[in-house]
C-alpha cells in the first residue's frame, strides 16, 4: 500500500502516509511488548518490574527554624 501510494504523494499524501504510520506503530508496539515479556520472564531481571518501596525511617530532616 505504501509503494502504491507513492505516485499520489503530491495530491493525496494520506494514501501512503497512513499505512506507513500503521507499520511504524505496529513495529514499536511489538518491540515494547517483546521487551516487557523478556523482563517478566527472566528471573534475574524481574526486579526491574517492581515499584520502589518508600523508606520509613529515613525522611529528610527539616530544620526546626523552617517549621512555622
Amino acid at each position: 500500500m505504501v509503494a502504491q501510494g507513492r505516485q499520489y504523494l503530491q495530491t493525496a499524501w494520506w494514501i501512503a502516509v497512513l499505512p506507513g504510520f500503521a507499520i511504524v506503530l505496529t513495529t514499536v508496539s511489538a518491540t515494547v511488548l517483546a521487551a516487557w515479556v523478556r523482563l517478566a520472564t527472566d528471573p534475574a531481571q524481574r526486579w526491574r518490574l517492581t515499584l520502589p518501596r518508600k523508606r520509613r525511617g529515613n525522611r529528610a530532616a527539616v530544620p526546626s527554624e523552617m517549621i512555622a
